[in-house]
């Protein structure tokens, strides 16, 4: 993927993304995604676009994007997604005196397809270069949530990055949980529905690929 925005541009739009979250009401919020993996020393690659999920909250993503590009008109606005007859739209940053504009991706603990566990509290949240993160151990859990769906996607480019990038990610984090000694079972915000859905994908993940999968998961606590 090309992108028409620099790295700093990325994360000038985070900054700027989180500011206007509080000012709208929300401040318990963290990266996800390509985000937060760079962020955490997991991945060494541009960031494409930004995921932010946001708990603490009964409100769903499209009410806070509309919220956003209602306050911040100048920075934000709503595209229609490629994807025919989406019911959806993207919500993009507009990067000021630049023809770029960056996909921000609004994941709220209100939207129940999103799976925030209610467990989650600020103080699970780390900091890294001064921006919120998500904890190791949830984006192993989102990214093997992330991996499922596209899995038993349809559509071919879903399917292609569910056994490329995704794969790819989910052995990095579970190589650099197993070098911190952090073992995700354990973490006191998993709770026993989440730590079942955990465990269902990754005995799933390992039996799609093999032994090698299954040697990773073994090391950081999963009996798979």
């Amino acid at each position: 993927m090309v992108n028409n925005f620099t790295q700093e541009m990325l994360w000038e739009a985070a900054e700027f993304v989180f500011g206007a979250l509080e000012e709208i009401g929300e401040t318990e919020c963290c990266l996800l995604g390509g985000a937060a993996l760079f962020l955490q020393g997991v991945v060494d690659r541009d960031v494409n676009d930004l995921d932010i999920m946001i708990f603490g909250t009964s409100r769903q993503s499209s009410s806070l994007q509309t919220a956003l590009c209602r306050e911040f008109p100048d920075r934000f606005f709503l595209q229609k997604p490629a994807t025919a007859n989406a019911a959806f739209r993207l919500l993009k940053y507009r990067v000021p005196e630049t023809d770029a504009s960056i996909k921000i991706d609004i994941l709220a603990q209100g939207d129940p397809t999103v799976e925030i566990t209610h467990r989650l509290r600020v103080g699970h949240i780390v900091k890294r270069e001064g921006f919120p993160v998500a904890p190791l151990k949830f984006l192993l859990y989102h990214k093997l949530l992330g991996w499922e769906r596209r899995s038993e996607s349809s559509l071919p480019h879903n399917q292609t990055k569910a056994n490329t990038q995704d794969r790819n990610d989910i052995i990095d984090i579970c190589n650099e949980l197993y070098r911190r000694r952090y073992y995700p079972l354990r973490a006191s915000y998993i709770g026993n529905a989440y730590k079942t859905n955990l465990e269902r994908r990754a005995q799933s993940f390992v039996e799609t690929y093999g032994d090698r999968e299954r040697r990773v998961f073994r090391r950081i606590g999963f009996s798979v």
